[in-house]
């Protein structure tokens, strides 16, 4: 239980800095489907 422990705080960072990466690139999607579709 204790390496599950560990190796939880290990993945934490990554599992945080993939989601943060992960809702960028939507946001930047959903900017440029926006600006597509304004006809620019």
């Amino acid at each position: 239980m204790e390496d599950f422990l560990t190796g939880l705080h290990v993945l934490a960072p990554l599992l945080g800095l993939f989601v943060f990466i992960a809702f960028a690139g939507f946001i930047v999607w959903a900017g440029w489907k926006l600006v597509k579709m304004m006809g620019r």
